[in-house]
């Protein structure tokens, strides 16, 4: 009975962590984040990034995805990032990034990304709604440092 006890705390732990909130200390640490990769400052994105740093996507093609641990990774990440994605850079630019309201209303396959994650630290949702996209995000901050940015593109019909 302790046995098979011990199994369920351990799978239920990473999914609680999961779970995102509306924190605007946090709101506040992602929206500096984001503009900071936006601008391509590598320097301030060192200080305000918590490594290991986690970057994935919903997207079918894989560009700039995985963990790094190191600030040569992270620089290599920006250089992968700023060159693949113009679309979401000019969105992060132009657009306002705005709290999910409800919390915990984006997908489940964003949902699914987090749990794969193994840090503590405050989860948040956000999304920009551009010119006929929208990019739903979800951030882990820890100790006011984006630890991961999970990304989930839409593309309006029409």
């Amino acid at each position: 009975m302790l046995r098979v006890l011990a199994i369920v705390i351990g799978v239920a732990v990473p999914l609680a962590a999961s779970q995102a909130k509306t924190d605007p200390a946090a709101l506040a640490s992602a929206r500096s984040w984001l503009s900071t990769v936006e601008r391509g400052d590598r320097e301030a994105l060192v200080k305000i990034t918590s490594l290991p740093f986690t970057y994935a996507t919903t997207n079918k093609v894989k560009e700039c995805e995985g963990t790094v641990s190191d600030q040569k990774g992270l620089s290599r990440w920006m250089t992968c990032i700023r060159k693949s994605d113009a679309i979401l850079l000019t969105e992060i630019r132009e657009g306002v990034l705005r709290p999910s309201d409800p919390p915990n209303a984006e997908s489940k396959a964003l949902k699914r990304l987090a749990a794969k994650i193994r840090r503590t630290g405050t989860w948040i949702e956000a999304y920009i709604n551009g010119d006929g996209i929208t990019f739903t995000f979800r951030f882990l901050v820890v100790e006011g440092a984006v630890a991961a940015f999970l990304v989930e593109t839409d593309f309006d019909a029409g």
